[in-house]
């Protein structure tokens, strides 16, 4: 057929029933030994529907916003890549150091996290203590999946880094509230 030569895989350990498999040949001297061209996405099962990694249409026709996440993704140039991956690999060697100037990306989420506690505040004071937190994280995830339903995966990354990043500065300072609670 002129296509890829696959090596032969074992897969008599794999009893799931939600891989589809496609035997293509069968060697003659073992029945156990299959040659596979493809291995579908893995479906898992939400309720009664099994899903290949895609939308199903009918979630498509009840929200029709569903419909962008069926296109490709918008390619991104490898030497765009690979700027991206040095600055990730800079940041985090900065932030690992302790100093440096890229670090200070956290200072634009000040007034992210101070006007969550004015936007929670109205819920509640247990809403105003964490509505800074809360925003600080809200604003990152909320900005990836909008570039998200615009496909392209450089601002997907990019908020997706900003979100985890978050949790840095998070994890001390929550850390000091509790040791000074425990006095």
């Amino acid at each position: 057929m002129g296509g890829p030569d696959i090596p032969a895989l074992d897969l008599r350990f794999l009893t799931s029933p939600y891989l589809n498999l496609i035997a293509t040949d069968v060697d003659a001297d073992s029945a156990s030994s299959l040659r596979y061209t493809a291995v579908q996405q893995r479906a898992f099962t939400i309720g009664k529907a099994t899903m290949n990694g895609r939308i199903p249409q009918s979630w498509i026709e009840r929200l029709p916003v569903l419909e962008s996440l069926t296109e490709p993704w918008r390619p991104l140039p490898r030497w765009a890549a690979g700027a991206w991956l040095a600055f990730y690999g800079l940041f985090l060697f900065e932030l690992a150091r302790g100093s440096g100037f890229l670090p200070m990306i956290d200072l634009v989420f000040v007034p992210i996290h101070e006007g969550g506690h004015l936007l929670f505040g109205y819920l509640g004071h247990g809403f105003t203590v964490a509505g800074g937190t809360l925003l600080q994280l809200l604003v990152p995830l909320a900005l990836a999946t909008y570039f998200c339903f615009q496909r392209q995966i450089a601002g997907v990354a990019f908020c997706m880094f900003c979100f985890f990043e978050q949790f840095c500065p998070l994890r001390p300072t929550w850390q000091m509230r509790v040791r000074r609670s425990c006095r």
